[in-house]
């Protein structure tokens, strides 16, 4: 028999508990795939969830050990035959002031008698308490922290097959996860957010520019309409950020890798980099330089047949700071490589991107293997010497492969006519 304290809720049929407990006690809870009894009822399907082990203990089980400001959602738990009893604080004591007695009345204890408590959700946050507490061989400043943390957990009592099923689903299904952009806003832990959320700021970062009533910069989504006035996205910016910093020597800058926020110096270092950068290309490119200015000029410069169109998409930014990280990394200026290319044309309809940032159609390609083709190909019409003889045969197979033509030898530079 155990007791909790506890508020007493509902919500459209369903009674459930808001408890709050201490780490070490979730050890009595169970995953769903870790109950035998699931096997007979015909919930297996449903309910035995694989946990993923790497995800566990290679992001989750840091975040808990290192971070001081760790913080979990409620687990939700199911009492699985189990007899459950709520008594309230206004039921046992006589002597709550009238005005508190409608509160308390949701106020008390639940008692668990016999039963089995088996995770609905949270599952993986679980395994990662367990983990921390059942391993020795952790190491993480917090980690003798860990198992005195207090963890809110949602009590609800299994009443019968069909409605445990139900719960579950429409748990998981109107889950929502993170999206990329809203990660990028608020991340507090990943380097590379953090910096890139720098270079945005109003009257601050280089991209800190109010285009209409929103940043030039869509924070919202992954793509750029053809008709808006913004010119790039903050996820493209990210990828930017990652690759300069590792060009300069700043690596395993993220949330994964780090788990826990990179320290003042550290940021600030690695910004002043991604500035310098972004405010080189913002100046060197001439399109980028008008935008800034008026950027109701992007809607007609990025139509196919202009002469700055590919790097007026977001693949094309990517792969174009990809190609200038290439050049610096193998020895050669980054002013004179942006100086090359304001001579080039870098319109979508330039047959030297079909297949390789773009097929028949002009739609764009964005897959990885298309980006980083994209941008070993700028490297070389840029600046053709920072290619050696093997780099040049291995660019030329990529190419001819992407296109499915014979040896024709690697492109002419596309200079604007």
């Amino acid at each position: 028999m155990s007791t909790f304290a506890c508020t007493k809720a509902k919500m459209g049929s369903n009674n459930y508990f808001v408890a709050t407990l201490n780490a070490k006690e979730l050890m009595a809870f169970r995953a769903a795939g870790e109950i035998d009894e699931w096997a007979n009822m015909g919930l297996e399907e449903r309910l035995q969830r694989e946990l993923n082990k790497k995800r566990v203990v290679d992001e989750i089980v840091p975040y808990l050990v290192k971070s001081s400001d760790r913080l979990f959602g409620s687990i939700i738990v199911l009492v699985f035959d189990g007899d459950i009893h709520f008594e309230s604080v206004a039921d046992i004591s006589t002597k709550i002031p009238q005005a508190y007695k409608t509160q308390m009345s949701n106020m008390g204890f639940l008692t668990v008698e016999k039963g089995k408590y088996i995770i609905l959700d949270g599952q993986h946050r679980w395994a990662a308490i367990r983990e921390v507490i059942q391993n020795p061989d952790l190491d993480g400043e917090y980690k003798s922290d860990v198992p005195n943390d207090d963890i809110p957990v949602i009590f609800i009592n299994h009443e019968n097959n069909e409605k445990t099923r139900r719960i579950f689903n429409k748990l998981n299904r109107t889950a929502k996860t993170v999206s990329r952009g809203d990660y990028l806003i608020t991340s507090e832990d990943d380097g590379y957010a953090i910096i890139t959320r720098r270079l945005l700021e109003l009257d601050y970062g280089p991209l800190g520019i109010v285009s209409g009533k929103d940043l030039i910069v869509n924070w919202k989504s992954n793509t750029i309409a053809t008709r808006s006035t913004q010119l790039t996205t903050i996820s493209t910016v990210y990828e930017t950020v990652k690759d300069i910093l590792h060009c300069e020597g700043i690596k395993d800058f993220d949330e994964k890798s780090r788990v826990v926020r990179p320290s003042d110096e550290e940021l600030d270092d690695g910004y002043a980099i991604a500035e310098r950068w972004w405010k080189s290309v913002l100046a060197s490119i001439p399109v980028y330089h008008d935008a800034i200015a008026d950027s109701k000029i992007l809607p007609q410069s990025r139509s196919e047949d202009q002469r700055w169109s590919m790097l007026l998409k977001p693949v094309g930014q990517m792969a174009f700071f990809k190609a200038l990280v290439k050049i610096n990394e193998r020895g050669f200026n980054l002013a004179t490589t942006l100086n090359n290319a304001q001579t080039l044309d870098w319109s979508i309809s330039n047959s030297i991107w079909d297949n390789v940032l773009v097929r028949a159609g002009k739609k764009i390609l964005s897959n990885k293997d298309n980006i980083d083709l994209g941008s070993e190909l700028m490297a070389y019409i840029l600046c053709p010497e920072s290619l050696g003889s093997s780099q040049k045969e291995a660019l030329l197979d990529r190419l001819n492969k992407a296109k499915g033509q014979d040896d024709k030898g690697l492109p002419n530079q596309p200079f604007y006519p």
